[in-house]
């Protein structure tokens, strides 16, 4: 079977889910039809026969869909193998990985793509969005400031040439005069140099070398020849070592969903992983080409208020910034994300800031509550099947283990 992912992408999206459900659900041989859908976003997935991608278009072009969605269909690779790499250093382990394996890896034949996690050398620069307001500092400067430099705890976030600006007034702080110079310490908290980028639960790098399944004892292969620095092992990791899954619970009751959930926490070496964050920035792109806000700057925007961050790549080490702390969505909207002669552009000005829509999971049509869960190392098999066991006990729950959501990336 190969699987195919339908994206939608628009205003029209999650109507669209339907329509295209329906469509794809009557080509021959289809199989287990997923969606998710949130806001201005969905994804439906469908297992198919042979040239599934191309019946899938096919079957689309026969439907009205809203001109305002935009529709991108691909075949889904699989994941051929994940490689844990381990070493004494993770940083020595993540160097071998991006300088000596991973490129024989992308070399061998059916290999599609390898995805390494873990190792990078990294350091938290956590944002605090008071004081860059009282201190008139506009996120572009700041992200800037600390992409560069040879050193984070001197970096100049704006110098005493820097226009003046209006005054920022925010509770229980006090604006600094835009003559003088700000340090990225002065509205940031800067992370020890030692840290880095998270690793698996087992202290190893994780790399995922995605293609066609029949691939996978080429790619052991590969990796088995590529000479290794001492202390540094390299080991195909069976379906035991996965370290998350998600639970899908169809059609069911809040109590039932209640009922697993207790069921889950009852599982020694399985833990329910939190909720990510239910924030959107929505952006009015015209109003922002108009006002002169780059994309990049937004997109950093969004990244920040929805918890997750993101990376700005420096010589030495990455730098990751963050928000030091859950703040007000009417001081998230004071953030400013450009400058114009007119004075500086805030997030208000250009985007709104709402709580994300609840997503909604279908399987075949059926609405889904999905869990997501995390596994102690080695745990996985055993506790699955305690899970299986002790779901099979609560009546009418029907439930089932996906180790990937085709909504991430996509959907909270």
């Amino acid at each position: 079977m190969t699987r195919v992912r339908v994206s939608l992408e628009g205003d029209g999206a999650t109507a669209a889910v339907v329509v295209v459900e329906g469509a794809v659900s009557s080509l021959a041989g289809s199989r287990s039809v997923r969606s998710v859908a949130c806001a201005d976003a969905a994804v439906v997935e469908v297992n198919a026969g042979p040239d599934a991608a191309a019946a899938v278009k096919d079957a689309l072009a026969k439907v009205k869909l809203p001109a305002d969605v935009f529709v991108d269909v691909r075949t889904v690779e699989d994941e051929v193998v994940v490689l844990a790499v381990r070493g004494s250093d993770p940083f020595v382990a993540r160097t071998f990985v991006d300088a000596q394996l991973a490129t024989p890896l992308s070399k061998v034949a059916g290999v599609v793509g390898v995805k390494v996690l873990g190792g990078r050398r990294e350091r938290q620069v956590r944002v605090d969005l008071e004081r860059m307001l009282a201190r008139d500092v506009s996120l572009p400067e700041l992200a800037q400031a600390a992409g560069g430099g040879a050193s984070l705890e001197a970096t100049i976030v704006r110098d005493q040439g820097s226009p003046p600006a209006e005054p920022t007034m925010t509770k229980g702080a006090e604006p600094t005069p835009s003559s003088a110079a700000v340090k990225l310490v002065d509205v940031a908290t800067i992370g020890p140099a030692s840290a880095g980028e998270p690793l698996r639960r087992d202290g190893a790098v994780s790399v995922r070398v995605l293609g066609a399944a029949g691939a996978r004892a080429a790619v052991i292969k590969a990796a088995a020849a590529v000479a290794r620095p001492a202390g540094i092992d390299v080991a195909a990791l069976d379906d035991d070592s996965v370290e998350s899954a998600d639970l899908i619970l169809i059609d069911a009751t809040p109590e039932q969903v209640l009922q697993a959930q207790r069921t889950v926490l009852g599982i020694p070496g399985v833990h329910l992983a939190e909720n990510p964050s239910s924030l959107q920035v929505i952006v009015d792109e015209k109003r922002a080409l108009e006002l002169g806000v780059s994309s990049n700057d937004v997109a950093r925007v969004a990244a920040i208020a929805a918890g997750d961050g993101f990376v700005l790549v420096r010589n030495t080490e990455n730098v990751v910034l963050r928000l030091e702390r859950a703040v007000p969505l009417e001081l998230m909207g004071q953030l400013i994300v450009a400058r114009s002669a007119a004075g500086p552009v805030r997030l208000l000005d250009v985007a709104r800031i709402e709580t994300r829509p609840a997503r909604s999971d279908r399987l075949d049509g059926k609405a889904v509550q999905r869990l997501r869960l995390s596994f102690d190392v080695g745990v996985r098999k055993r506790a699955l099947a305690a899970l299986d066991q002790e779901l099979r006990s609560l009546k009418g729950v029907r439930a089932l283990i996906e180790r990937d959501d085709i909504g991430a990336g996509v959907c909270p």
